[in-house]
C-alpha cells in the first residue's frame, strides 16, 4: 500500500509539475536506495532515475546480442527490453532517446530478416527504386536516429555498432543502384513502373486535378527517410493518404540528372527535361498543356516559390498565396518549399525532425487546403545524403557530381545519357557511395547517384471526409519489421 500511494503520488507530480521540480525527489529516492546498498534493484521501479538508466543499459545490452545473430530468443529479448524501458513513466520525458531505441530495434529486426530471408540483388533500376521506397527509406529514416549515440556509454556503442551493420549494407546497395541506373539513362528505358520527375504532371498530377481540386507541393531535397517522417506526421493530424483505384500511382520517381534543383525541379515542374530557374518553373507550369486542361483557361495554374510565400507585412503566409488556395476557381495551386534544402546548406548539427510543424510554412498552407478541401500532392524534386562521416575531395565546387574527365573511382560512377543536363556531352561522374562529397562540409548533400538522391518520394493526401471519384484510401507500406509481431512481445516483463 506504501509504494502504490508513493508512485500514485510520483505520477501525479510528472503530470502536474515541471520536471526541474520532481527530479530532487527522484534523486533523494536514488540515494537512498544506494545507502541501503540496493542499486542493482533500481531497475524494477517505473520511477527511479537510476532504474531508467538501467533500463536502457539492458536494452543496450539485448541489442547486442541480437546484432550477433544465433542466439535463439535473441529478438525477443530485445523486444522485452525495449518495452521495459518504453514502461518507465521517464520514458515520456526523454521522447528523443526513447524513440531511438525504437528505431535501434528496428533496424535490429530488418538486419535479422535480412539475414534469414536475404533480398536478392535488384534486376533492374525499377526493382531497386521500388526497394528503396518500400523499405530504404525506412532503413534511413531509423538509421538516422541512432548515429548521434546516447549518454549511456553501452547503449551508444550499441548504436555505432547497429550504424555500422546498416550502413555496410546501403552501400551494398548504393553500388547495384548506380549501375544499374547507368544503364538505364544510356538504353533510355521507359519502364512504367517507375515514374520519371518531367512525366510526374502528365502522369499523376493532371489526372488527379481533372477529378478534383490540389494543391501541389515541391520540398526541395526531401528524401524518402524524410518524406517517411513527414508522412506519419500528415497522417497523425488526420490526413487520409490516398491511391488511384485503377492503377497505383505509388511507384517511385526518377530525378533528373544531376540531382539538383536546377535540373530536377525545373524538369518537374515543366514537364519536360530541362535546366533554368525559377521564373522558368513559373512559366512552364502554368502554361502545361495537361494542366490547363484540367482547369479554367482563365485561372491557368499558378506556382509559388520561396519569396512569393513571406507574409506582406504580417507573419504567415502571404494573403494571396492563401486565397489561392481557399477559392474555389483556382484548380491547380503549387507551391515551392525550401525547408530540407536549406537546412541541407548550413553546418549547425542540429538534428531536426521532420514535422509539418517544422517545415515552414507547410501548416499554413495545409490549413487552407484542408478548409477548401483540396487533395495535396507531397513531392520532392530530388533526395540527399546527410552529413555523417563523409569524405571531402575537394575536387568540384559541386556537391555530388563532377565532369566526365578521366575514369570513376570505385565509389564513382560514369552517367551518361539524355538525362543528365549537365556536363559536358551529357556525362557526369557521380559518387554512389553516400561517405563521398566535393563540396565543403554542411548538413547534407545532393547530386548524386546513390538512390536517397534519385528516387523521389511521393504521397497524395485528403482531408478526412474528402471523397474523389476513382480514388481510395491508400494501404500502409509499412514494412512488417517495422514493428515487433505481436507473439514476440513478452505479456510479463521482468527485469534480469
Amino acid at each position: 500500500a506504501w509504494a502504490d500511494a508513493a508512485e500514485s503520488v510520483m505520477t501525479r507530480l510528472l503530470a502536474r509539475r515541471p520536471m526541474k521540480e520532481v527530479r530532487p525527489l527522484l534523486k533523494e529516492a536514488d540515494e537512498l536506495l544506494t545507502s541501503l546498498g540496493a542499486t542493482e534493484l533500481a531497475q524494477r521501479s517505473r520511477f527511479l532515475l537510476i532504474g531508467f538508466n538501467q533500463r536502457m543499459e539492458g536494452f543496450a545490452k539485448a541489442l547486442a546480442a541480437a546484432l550477433k545473430g544465433g542466439a535463439t530468443g535473441a529478438l525477443q529479448r530485445l523486444e522485452a527490453a525495449l518495452e521495459l524501458v518504453v514502461d518507465h513513466a521517464l520514458a515520456a520525458h526523454e521522447p528523443a532517446r526513447v524513440e531511438d531505441v525504437e528505431m535501434a530495434a528496428r533496424l535490429a529486426r530488418w538486419l535479422a530478416s535480412e539475414s534469414e530471408h536475404p533480398s536478392r540483388p535488384a534486376a533492374s533500376l525499377a526493382d531497386a527504386a521500388t526497394a528503396y521506397r518500400r523499405r530504404g527509406g525506412y532503413v534511413d529514416w531509423a538509421r538516422a536516429q541512432v548515429w548521434e549515440g546516447d549518454t549511456v556509454a553501452a547503449l551508444g556503442k550499441s548504436y555505432s555498432t547497429v550504424w555500422q551493420a546498416v550502413s555496410s549494407a546501403r552501400e551494398d546497395e548504393n553500388r547495384r543502384f548506380a549501375e544499374l541506373l547507368a544503364n538505364w539513362i544510356k538504353t533510355g528505358s521507359h519502364d512504367q513502373s517507375v515514374i520519371r520527375v518531367e512525366h510526374l504532371i502528365e502522369r499523376v498530377i493532371a489526372p488527379l486535378a481533372k477529378r478534383h481540386p490540389m494543391l501541389l507541393v515541391v520540398i526541395d531535397g526531401m528524401g524518402m527517410a524524410v518524406f517517411r517522417e513527414l508522412q506519419r506526421d500528415l497522417v497523425g493530424r488526420g490526413w487520409v493518404e490516398i491511391d488511384s483505384a485503377e492503377d497505383s500511382q505509388r511507384l517511385p520517381v526518377i530525378a533528373a540528372l544531376p540531382t539538383v534543383t536546377e535540373v530536377s525541379r525545373t524538369s518537374l515542374l515543366c514537364g519536360a527535361l530541362t535546366a533554368g530557374n525559377a521564373s522558368d518553373e513559373r512559366a512552364g507550369f502554368s502554361k502545361h498543356p495537361a494542366l490547363v486542361a484540367a482547369g479554367s483557361r482563365s485561372k491557368p495554374p499558378i506556382l509559388f516559390h520561396k519569396a512569393d510565400l513571406a507574409g506582406d507585412g504580417t507573419a504567415g503566409v502571404a494573403s494571396n498565396v492563401v486565397g489561392a488556395i481557399t477559392g474555389d476557381k483556382q484548380r491547380v495551386v503549387g507551391v515551392v518549399i525550401n525547408a530540407v534544402d536549406d537546412h541541407l546548406a548550413k553546418g549547425d548539427q542540429i538534428r531536426v525532425d521532420w514535422t509539418v510543424r517544422r517545415i515552414k510554412p507547410l501548416d499554413e498552407l495545409l490549413a487552407a487546403a484542408s478548409d477548401a478541401g483540396r487533395a495535396v500532392v507531397v513531392v520532392s524534386d530530388h533526395g540527399h545524403v546527410p552529413e555523417h562521416k563523409t569524405t571531402g575531395r575537394g575536387e568540384e565546387s559541386a556537391e555530388r557530381w563532377r565532369e566526365a574527365v578521366g575514369s570513376p573511382k570505385d565509389d564513382e560512377v560514369l552517367l551518361s545519357g539524355p538525362r543528365v543536363m549537365l556536363g559536358n556531352g551529357h556525362r557526369i561522374i557521380a559518387p554512389w557511395s553516400e561517405r563521398v562529397r566535393y563540396s565543403a562540409k554542411k548538413n547534407g548533400y545532393h547530386g548524386g547517384a546513390s538512390p536517397q538522391e534519385v528516387v523521389i518520394p511521393l504521397g497524395i493526401f485528403t482531408p478526412a471526409g474528402v471523397a474523389i471519384e476513382g480514388w481510395v484510401e491508400a494501404n500502409s507500406e509499412t514494412p512488417d519489421w517495422w514493428e515487433p509481431e505481436i507473439e514476440e512481445i513478452v505479456q510479463t516483463v521482468k527485469p534480469a
